[in-house]
C-alpha cells in the first residue's frame, strides 16, 4: 500500500513525492530539508493508511456497537494509561495469540488474481507454495500472478474474492502438512496451532474476560443480546453437542467447553452463532479485543492532523507544517482501499493493476 501512495503518477509525470517538493521553507542544510520532505510524505501516507483502517477495515470486521464506541476522537480504552502517548503499551496475548487469529478462518480455498484468459486463479496451497524457498523452479513470477485489485476490492461494480465467513472451520489447505505438526499429537495445520496457542500461553478463558469486562465496563457486554445474561451458552451447547454426536468430541468436553471456552475458539464461535453477526463480522467480545488494541496502538503514536475529521483538511494542516502552500490538495477524501486504488490509477486509461 505504501509504494502505491508514494509513487502515484499524475498525467504530467509527477509523483506525490514531487508534488510537495516545491515551495517549502527549506532549512540551510540539504540533508535536513530532505528529511523534512520525508517526514511530510510519511505523515501523509500514515494519515491515509489509518483512515482506511478506521473507516474501511474496522467498519467491516467489528460488531456495529463496538465500532461506534471506538470510532470517536477519544475512545474509552480498557487501559487508558497504556494507550496514551509514551505509555507502556504492549500487544496483549489475548489479541495476538487468540482474537486476531480470526483472519485465518476467513481464508478462501482458492483465489482469482486477475482475469487473464486461461489463468489467474490458484488454489490456496499453490499460493502458499509460490515463493523462492518452496518452489524456486517457478521463479520469477509469471504474468498470470499479476494482481488485479478489482478481484480483491469492490471497484466499479466488480465482484471480488469474498472471504469465508468467520467461524470455527477452515479451508482444507489450512489443515494440511504445509503447516507441519509441532507436538506429539502429529496434528498438522495452522488451525491446530491457533487453538493450542492459548493453552500453551495459559490465556484466560472467554468467560473470565467477560466477567472482567462486566466489572470494569458495566453495560458493555449487555450491548450484545447474544452475550447478555449468558444467552450464548445454549447455542454453544447445541453446536458442540452436534460435533460430539459426530464423534469429534468426547462427551465430557461439551460441558467443559461451554463453561470455560478457550478464547480463540470462543471468538470464532461467537462470530458464527451471534444472530447480529452470522459470521460476517466479529461478535462483541472479539470486537472489543481487536478494536481496543488497534485503536490504542494508533493513539499511542499520533500523527499530526489525525484529530481532524476531513482527510483533505488533515493533509492540508500536515503540509503547511513544512510548506508555504498545500501541495496535497489533489488528494481526495479517501476512506477505503477501493478509493485509494482508484486514486492511484488516475491518469492511466488502462491500469493493469485494477
Amino acid at each position: 500500500m505504501f509504494p502505491i501512495i508514494r509513487r502515484r503518477r499524475r498525467k504530467h509525470g509527477g509523483t506525490l513525492r514531487t508534488w510537495i517538493a516545491q515551495g517549502a521553507a527549506w532549512p540551510d542544510d540539504p540533508a535536513e530539508a530532505a528529511f523534512e520532505r520525508f517526514l511530510c510524505a510519511r505523515g501523509a501516507v500514515t494519515l491515509i493508511y489509518r483512515r482506511i483502517i478506521r473507516k474501511d477495515l474496522l467498519a467491516r470486521i467489528l460488531h456495529p456497537a463496538v465500532h461506534a464506541l471506538y470510532d470517536v476522537p477519544k475512545p474509552p480504552f480498557l487501559e487508558m494509561k497504556a494507550a496514551s502517548p509514551g505509555g507502556d503499551f504492549r500487544i496483549p496475548l489475548e489479541f495476538a495469540a487468540a482474537a486476531f487469529r480470526f483472519g485465518h478462518a476467513m481464508i478462501r480455498p482458492f483465489y482469482r488474481f486477475n482475469d487473464a484468459p486461461g489463468g489467474g486463479e490458484f488454489g490456496l496451497l499453490r499460493v502458499l507454495e509460490q515463493n523462492s524457498a518452496q518452489t524456486p523452479i517457478r521463479m520469477p513470477f509469471s504474468r498470470e500472478w499479476i494482481v488485479g485489485w478489482s478481484n480483491f476490492f469492490e471497484i466499479d461494480g466488480s465482484r471480488p474474492n469474498f472471504s469465508r465467513r468467520i467461524g470455527p472451520n477452515f479451508s482444507p489447505d489450512m489443515l494440511n502438512v504445509f503447516f507441519p505438526a509441532v507436538d506429539e499429537t502429529t496434528q498438522a495445520g495452522l488451525a491446530y496451532r491457533d487453538f493450542i496457542s492459548g493453552g500453551v500461553l495459559n490465556l484466560p478463558s472467554a468467560q473470565v474476560l467477560i466477567a472482567k469486562l462486566r466489572a470494569i465496563r458495566p453495560g458493555l457486554i449487555e450491548k450484545s443480546p447474544f452475550l447478555k445474561g449468558d444467552a450464548y451458552r445454549q447455542d454453544f451447547r447445541a453446536f458442540l453437542t452436534d460435533y460430539q454426536q459426530k464423534g469429534f468430541l468426547p462427551n465430557v468436553a461439551v460441558d467443559k467447553l461451554v463453561d470455560s471456552t478457550p478464547l480463540g475458539f470462543f471468538v470464532l464461535l461467537e462470530a458464527a452463532l451471534d444472530p447480529q453477526t452470522r459470521g460476517l463480522r466479529l461478535g462483541l467480545l472479539g470486537s472489543i479485543i481487536v478494536a481496543d488494541v488497534i485503536h490504542a496502538a494508533m493513539a499511542r503514536n499520533p500523527v499530526f492532523g489525525e484529530g481532524i475529521a476531513s482527510l483533505p483538511d488533515a493533509l492540508k494542516a500536515l503540509c503547511l507544517q513544512t510548506y508555504s502552500q498545500n501541495h496535497l490538495a489533489v488528494v481526495p477524501d479517501i476512506g477505503s482501499m477501493a478509493a485509494l486504488i482508484k486514486f492511484a490509477a488516475q491518469g492511466n486509461p488502462k491500469p493493469s493493476f485494477i
